[in-house]
Order: C-alpha cells, then sequence, then structure tokens
C-alpha cells in the first residue's frame, strides 16, 4: 500500500485538492476528516467537482434531512433551555399520558425555560406541552437541506430495519423519482433499496466521513484530511490509525504541515495494545507477587518487576496512550477491566471502546437511551447550595412532620441558597420546602443522585452501582446485557453466568463497565490501569492472570521503576517524601483502591 503526504497550508486550497484527486478516481475511495465542519465543506467540494465533470446526473432534488444534535447529552434532553423551535424530536419510548406514541416524530414549537416545559406539535396535528424531565428516550435533531442526485454518495445517519440498513452504511443514489429515492448499497451483494426520503430522513452525503463513522469500512483508497491546527483534540495517533488502516491500497494524506505531522500521528499505537499484551504471560502467580510486594511496602521492588515483566507501555502523548488501551481492551474484551481515576479520561475510553465494538460486531449497531442515576458525592448534604434541581434524593429514614416518608425518593425542584431551603416534589406529587440541616438525621441517611441516560445495546458491557441482597448481587459486580425491554428493564448476565432481569427501577442503577475508577470490588481476568491508578495494584483480586500498566510523558531516564514520581505513585506517598532507603517507613496499604 502506497502512502503519501500532500502539504497545503490553505484550508481552502488543501479542500479543493481534496475533491479533485476524489473526482479523478471516485471509485472505491472515501475521504476521512476528523471533525464534522470539515467534512461537510470537503463534500460540498466534491459534489462541485462531480457536476464540473459529469459525474452527477442533472435531476438533483432538495431533501430536508435530519442531523443528529450532538451538542445535547442525556441530561440536556432532560432542561427545556436546552431544546430550539424548529428542533425535530423522535420517541423511542413514547407517552400514554401525553398521547405520545412509540416511535412517532414531533416538531418544537416553543421553549418556556423557565417553567421548563416545551411545546411541539405531533404528526396527527395536536399540540403537547410537557415537562423533558417526564418524557424519556427522546432524540433531538435539526432540519438541513441537502440536494441530491443520481450518482451522488450517500451515507445512512440511522438504522432502519425494515430496510435492512445500519447506521453508517454506505451507497450510490441511482435513481430519484417522485416520493422514492434508490440506493445502491455498497458490498459485494450489491443490493439495491427504495426509500421514501420524506419518512426515512436520517441521510447525509457519503464522500467525506468523519474518522468516528469510517470505523468499519474498508475502501481501496483513502483520502485523510489532517490540519494540524484545527480540531487537535481529534488529531492524534488514533485518527491515524482508524483512518489510514481503511485502505486496503493507497492512502494518502492532505495536510497544512507536513513538517509537523509526524509529531501528531506517532504510529506507536498500532504496533502496541493488543499484541503486545497477549505476548504476556498469563500468570496469576506473578500479579499477586506485585500485589503482595507493595502491601508489604516493597514499592521500588515492585516498580522493577513491572518494568522486568515487559507490563508497562511507554507514550510520550497522553492522546496515544489512550487509543492504546482502547485498542487493548478490544482485542480481549472478555473479563477485562480498565483502572482509569480521571473521569475525562473514562469517558473518553468508553466512546472509543464501544465504537470499535460496533464496527467489530461485538456491540450491537442498534442502541437505546436508559436513564441511570449517577451518586453525587456532596461536601456537605446539609447546604442547600450543593444541591442542583434535576437531583433526585432517596431518604432511608423520614420525617412525618414535613412529610418525607422513609424509603421514599424525591426530586430537587429548587434550591434556596439564602434561606438553606430545599423544594421537592415527591413520587405522590407533593411539594415540600425544608432545610437540610436542620433536618439532621434524614439528611444523614439520604443519597443524593443526579439523572443521566446511557445509551446501551445488546452486548454492553455494564457495572451495578448499587447491590441487590435478594439476588446476592453486590455493589460494583460487573455484567453483560442481553436484552432491553421497552420499559427500559434489562436483562442482563452477569460475570458469573447467572442470568436476572431487573425492572426499570433497578436498571438505573447501572453505569458503563469498560473503565472504573479504582480496583475496589474488581473481579476480572485481565486488569488495565492508566498511570493514575497504579496504586490501585495492591488492591487487586488474587484472581487476576494479566496487568498491564499505561503511562505517558517518560523517556528511558525515567522508566518506570527508576523515577522517584513514578515509585511514589505506586506507593501512593508524595514523591518528595519518597526515598530508596527510607521507603520502608511507609504503609502502603493505606489508601489503595478508594
Amino acid at each position: 500500500m502506497r502512502k503519501r503526504v500532500t502539504e497545503h497550508a490553505n484550508a481552502k486550497e488543501r479542500i479543493e485538492a481534496i475533491a479533485r484527486d476524489y473526482a479523478a478516481q471516485p471509485e472505491n475511495t472515501i475521504i476521512v476528516s476528523p471533525d464534522n465542519r470539515g467534512r461537510q465543506l470537503i463534500n460540498q467540494a466534491v459534489r462541485t467537482e462531480m457536476k464540473a465533470n459529469g459525474t452527477l446526473a442533472i435531476d438533483g432534488q432538495e431533501f430536508r434531512t435530519l442531523v443528529h444534535r450532538s451538542d445535547m447529552t442525556g441530561a440536556d434532553r432532560s432542561w427545556a433551555a436546552r431544546y430550539q423551535p424548529g428542533d425535530v424530536l423522535q420517541y423511542t419510548a413514547g407517552s400514554q399520558v401525553q398521547g405520545v406514541k412509540r416511535g412517532s416524530v414531533a416538531a418544537v414549537l416553543a421553549v418556556d425555560a423557565r417553567e421548563n416545559n416545551i411545546t411541539v406539535s405531533l404528526e396527527d396535528g395536536r399540540t403537547v406541552t410537557y415537562d423533558p424531565r417526564r418524557l424519556k428516550g427522546v432524540n433531538a435533531y435539526q432540519e438541513a437541506a441537502r440536494e441530491f442526485a443520481t450518482g451522488d454518495r450517500l451515507q445512512f445517519t440511522a438504522g432502519e430495519k425494515r430496510l435492512g440498513i445500519a447506521s453508517r452504511d454506505l451507497g450510490t443514489v441511482t435513481a430519484i423519482e417522485p416520493g422514492a429515492m434508490t440506493v445502491r448499497m455498497d458490498g459485494n451483494a450489491g443490493r439495491s433499496i427504495t426509500f421514501d426520503p420524506d419518512q426515512m430522513r436520517h441521510f447525509d452525503y457519503g464522500y467525506a466521513v468523519t474518522s468516528h463513522s469510517s470505523q468499519g469500512i474498508t475502501a481501496g483508497r483513502v483520502l485523510a484530511n489532517i490540519d494540524t491546527e484545527a480540531a487537535r483534540s481529534l488529531i492524534n495517533s488514533r485518527l491515524a490509525y482508524v483512518a489510514i488502516s481503511r485502505a486496503s491500497d493507497d492512502a494518502r494524506i492532505y495536510t497544512n504541515d507536513a513538517t509537523t505531522l509526524a509529531q501528531r500521528l506517532a504510529t506507536e499505537v498500532s504496533k502496541t495494545a493488543a499484541v503486545d499484551f497477549r505476548q504476556l504471560p498469563s500468570s496469576t502467580a506473578e500479579v499477586r507477587q506485585l500485589s503482595e510486594l507493595l502491601k508489604t511496602k516493597q514499592p521500588l521492588d515492585a516498580a522493577e518487576l513491572l518494568r522486568e515483566q515487559g507490563r508497562v507501555r511507554e507514550y510520550a502523548d497522553p492522546s496515544h496512550r489512550l487509543a492504546a488501551v482502547a485498542l487493548d481492551y478490544t482485542a480481549q474484551p472478555a473479563r477485562t477491566v480498565i483502572i482509569a481515576p480521571d473521569r475525562a479520561e473514562r469517558d473518553e475510553l468508553t466512546q472509543l471502546i464501544r465504537a470499535d465494538l460496533r464496527a467489530e460486531g461485538k456491540l450491537a449497531s442498534e442502541s437505546r437511551s436508559v436513564p441511570i442515576l449517577i451518586e453525587r458525592q456532596l461536601a456537605n448534604r446539609g447546604v442547600a447550595a450543593h444541591y442542583a434541581p434535576g437531583d433526585l434524593i432517596q431518604y432511608r429514614t423520614g420525617n412525618a412532620a414535613e412529610g418525607i416518608a422513609a424509603d421514599s425518593s424525591a426530586r430537587v425542584l429548587a434550591v434556596d441558597a439564602g434561606k438553606n431551603l430545599l423544594t421537592i416534589e415527591t413520587r405522590d406529587g407533593d411539594q415540600i420546602a425544608y432545610d437540610p440541616a436542620g433536618l439532621r438525621s434524614v439528611t444523614a441517611k439520604s443519597t443524593v443522585y443526579r439523572e443521566e441516560s446511557r445509551e446501551l445495546a445488546d452486548g454492553e458491557r455494564i457495572q451495578l452501582t448499587s447491590g441487590l441482597s435478594e439476588h446476592c448481587i453486590r455493589n460494583r459486580d460487573f455484567a453483560t446485557v442481553e436484552r432491553i425491554a421497552g420499559n427500559k428493564a434489562l436483562s442482563i448476565r452477569l460475570d458469573n453466568g447467572k442470568v436476572l432481569d431487573l425492572n426499570s427501577d433497578q436498571a438505573r442503577h447501572i453505569d458503563y463497565g469498560y473503565a472504573v475508577a479504582n480496583a475496589k470490588g474488581v473481579s476480572a481476568d485481565r486488569v488495565i490501569l492508566t498511570e493514575a491508578a497504579m496504586p490501585d495494584l495492591a488492591a487487586l483480586s488474587h484472581a487476576t492472570r494479566d496487568v498491564a500498566v499505561y503511562t505517558s510523558g517518560m523517556g528511558q531516564s525515567q522508566a518506570i521503576g527508576h523515577d522517584p514520581a513514578c515509585i511514589a505513585q505506586l506507593a501512593n506517598t508524595p514523591a518528595n517524601l519518597l526515598k530508596p532507603q527510607d521507603q520502608h517507613e511507609f504503609d502502603l496499604s493505606q489508601g489503595f483502591g478508594r
């Protein structure tokens, strides 16, 4: 496979060059651009070239397509202020109370942020006003005008079982008629489908795709648009690996700066991760030896042993390290857990892993939005200002005088920091205002949650965030989703093989199980640790057979086992206090796995 780099400092000239290159040889060619804005500009430029050379027919028509509002998180969809008039909503669950059918579509007419209400127009002509906190399973889109002609490349942006297509599938428009568009799908079968573009509106141009959408796609020729100054969070070895590995014959990179390109696109990700890890000896005894060295106050020996066993992966760039961790996980996901104390790193790893697993067919392509509860660690639950509207409070003990029942839950409606008052709404619809500091016993035994949502699919790895004593299930146990019911109940298979059905309330106490904050309660065959998680080595289960530690920012002179800062991390002790001769002075078993 040939690999070439072409430099165009001017973004407009670079995009035009990519478009000319594509138009000269469009067959079995795909363009990869890391950001959505770049993708859109390239698609327009390519269509201009394709029109000029006659590849596109003159039967172009404008269609109103739907573009997913990726700026809205699951939590955002609970608040009216995040919606905009004109948004198109699709209901995956529906509501009998509001008369909204499952699978129906509505348009946002008005937004009342103060009352947290939105008004929508339903397909049957009815107008409904509701609090978005009361209606879950909503996807938000914006309309976008797109002209398509016979010969255009098209990518579907959502799956449609009736048509037998999945999100990100590609094809070529072969015919456009009133109320019908025919697309020849990519693939050896050469299958064609026909659909009504006024009904199935989830499609876009398919000349250029984002690096995320390109996963699972293979083409003979790949043109990659890599601007080293724009979208810097997306320009890393992950992009290089995903984009270039799409090509079977020829790959060309178009960049603004060929000199700095090599620094941004390191090749170490494709060389490390899965291959190296699988070559490690699988030894429970070795892992146990590492753990015992830390527990018995010998961090230097533990660090040296890690290095000697080849269990340390060093990356100069943190983004390369995360990409390597994700690749390592997806190469062997069974009973594997990543320990990453940093929340942002866990979120990014989860996103990368889910995309890879879906591309490999290990995770179902269709997903559903499921509401979950994330416990909030408040500095002082007696201070009203620490709460936020939307928080859910679960009370173990109650106060009859205030109207709070034991073993009940309520949602925070308003916070008055000056008077230290919380206004809550119980499940019965009663509104109560109280001082959390005044009800000390009630507040002390309460738990505060933030409601979020997770996109779950069959095959998803999850971790339970609350125990189920009646099923002998512990908090932090891991499981795999086998089925998602219409009412958001889950059927899961625990790692011990037991199959369990969670009702919709129990199913709210879960989260993704790919990367966790610490080793507490973790029982896994294989554990991957980020460098901040190295102290958790001491807390690993004796059943763990394989361990790898991924670090960044260290050169050969600071390899793990020789750098005092890294040794201090292993010992969970400040670096300026740890010296080789007095390593025995520190109690290394304290604080691990918190």
